[in-house]
């Protein structure tokens, strides 16, 4: 797992990602009845619809409000909700259950790594496994992602989402860190607030995965002009700007990021740029 690692910072928080006791870590006290209710949940069900449709149990409605509070940590929905809901009302707890119960975490994925655009989650997950694991370690720990993660998908230029069954499970993960094909991924809630939705604000976590470029040669014209050429001509707004940081063991020239996770349509295939009749090259993140 650390062949090839040369950080000793990465070094590092691989090592406490892969010490942890993972053939532990997650195991709840649940009480005798949250257990009876996890294990009628999930049970195979027939699905009804119109006249068919039954009327709900006093179990059944006891288990779907410890569901709905939040205290079982159910991969998806009770199965009975398939005998006594019509499709449409079922659709719309499986929403909920998307959009409420199961958490996201994102990992910048470096241009280093080679993978398709479209690449599905076993592919995903396969490259997971190859890196962290060997004949004597990371087994448990790969064991245990699997476990908790429901789906893997890659946007296709720079970020892995990993979507965890539950929020229990994704605070475990949050801030570990682990190997994709010989770079080092870390997991980190990027979720915007609900109190900065739709504003500028942004967490340090939710910056890495903002659209980025960096700049060589610019030096002359200096960070200032630079932004206000690449909002300019763009029309995008720039979210930061920064010149090399020594503490980053990567040194990097002036990078700006905008306030967005895609290209800007203008700087789509550009890789050259001419300002105030100096040329300045710039490589895209």
């Amino acid at each position: 797992m650390l062949e090839g690692v040369w950080n000793p910072v990465h070094a590092k928080l691989l090592m406490g990602t892969l010490l942890t006791n993972w053939d532990s870590i997650g195991v709840e006290a649940w009480t005798p009845d949250e257990v009876a209710m996890r294990q009628e949940a999930p049970a195979a069900t027939n699905a009804c619809c119109d006249e068919s449709i039954r009327a709900w149990t006093q179990k059944e409605d006891k288990i779907l409000q410890a569901y709905l509070g939040g205290h079982l940590d159910l991969p998806h929905p009770p199965n009975f909700l398939k005998e006594v809901l019509i499709g449409e009302h079922r659709a719309m707890i499986e929403g909920m259950h998307e959009a409420y119960f199961n958490i996201t975490l994102t990992a910048v994925i470096p241009a280093t790594v080679r993978l398709a655009r479209n690449a599905a989650h076993a592919t995903l997950f396969r490259e997971l496994f190859q890196a962290n694991t060997d004949k004597h370690t990371g087994q448990a720990m790969m064991r245990a992602l699997q476990r908790h993660v429901k789906r893997l998908s890659y946007d296709g230029i720079q970020t892995l989402n990993v979507a965890f069954y539950a929020r229990r499970a994704a605070e475990r993960w949050q801030e570990k860190v682990l190997r994709f094909q010989k770079a080092v991924i870390v997991f980190r809630d990027t979720q915007r607030a609900e109190d900065d939705a739709g504003t500028g604000r942004y967490t340090a976590a939710q910056i890495e995965i903002q659209y980025a470029i960096r700049v060589y040669r610019g030096e002359r014209l200096g960070l200032t002009a630079l932004a206000r050429a690449f909002a300019h001509f763009t029309e995008v707004k720039v979210l930061d700007v920064e010149y090399a940081r020594a503490a980053k063991t990567n040194i990097y020239d002036n990078t700006i990021r905008f306030a967005q996770r895609t290209c800007p349509a203008s700087l789509e295939g550009v890789s050259r740029i001419r300002l105030t009749f100096r040329y300045t090259t710039f490589n895209i993140i």
